[in-house]
């Protein structure tokens, strides 16, 4: 994993499933990329890096954004 730190507040957009969306995101660090072995799957990026991650296998999932705005 890496990760960046910047300072990030307010609407971004992100891509999904060939669709876009704008999401709010209020956040000190983002992550950036994943190792090629990496357990993870990038789902979503944005110029902020990725906006939403799985568990390969699992139905785990994480967000970089607030879906609740």
């Amino acid at each position: 994993l890496s990760f960046k730190p910047e300072k990030i507040q307010g609407i971004n957009k992100i891509e999904f499933k060939n669709k876009k969306y704008s999401v709010w995101q209020n956040h000190y660090w983002y992550l950036w990329s994943l190792k090629e072995n990496s357990q993870l799957q990038a789902l979503s990026k944005s110029e902020n890096g990725i906006e939403i991650i799985k568990v390969k296998n699992k139905k785990i999932f994480g967000l970089q954004f607030h879906p609740e705005h």
